[in-house]
């Protein structure tokens, strides 16, 4: 340990997606603490561009309501496509790991019960022909509906009709001024 940052080799791992985590089992001076799961993904050999990880997430949920959304694997310009699985967070509550079909990872999660603003993550571990790849966050404003009454409208005709009856209310106000 070098000012206060660990380095920890994994000498000769096989091709393939590991979990690690650490551990410091304290001091005179520190509290012992831990670190992880972190994903962890040994390629080796060609490697295709990353591709872009995004969520599409509705805008706006109801407290409590079930949010159903999906992370979006996308390796433009390359004929195979992503493999594997999202692992999606909401907040610091991990989802978990949601596996990938035809480039879409669907998702589903309960909003707060409490109004606020909820954010979701997503990372993508990667395979053996792409490198892992992490989303912007997206965030979904839970606030309470509001009920409200529908303003009514006149349909075409009636507004026509209100039309005439205006102009010539108007026309007629026009002729007792001059004949006045």
């Amino acid at each position: 340990m070098t000012g206060g940052v660990a380095q920890i080799a994994f000498p000769d791992l096989s091709i393939g997606r590991f979990r690690v985590c650490a551990r410091y089992g304290g001091g005179t001076v520190h509290q012992p603490s831990t670190a992880g799961p972190v994903d962890l993904f040994v390629i080796k050999g060609i490697l295709l561009p990353s591709p872009k990880l995004s969520l599409d997430v509705p805008a706006h949920a109801a407290p409590g309501a079930t949010i159903a959304g999906r992370a979006v694997v996308d390796a433009a310009g390359v004929a195979s496509k992503p493999g594997g699985t999202v692992r999606v967070r909401a907040g610091a509550r991990d989802l978990g790991e949601i596996p990938i079909v035809d480039g879409v990872a669907a998702l589903s999660v309960v909003a707060p019960a409490e109004p606020g603003v909820m954010t979701l993550t997503a990372s993508y571990a990667g395979d053996a022909a792409f490198s892992p790849a992490a989303s912007e966050p997206a965030y979904v404003a839970v606030t309470k509906v509001i009920a409200t009454q529908p303003i009514p409208t006149l349909g075409e005709s009636a507004a026509s009709m209100l039309a005439l009856v205006l102009a010539a209310l108007a026309g007629a106000r026009l002729r007792r001024r001059r004949s006045r």
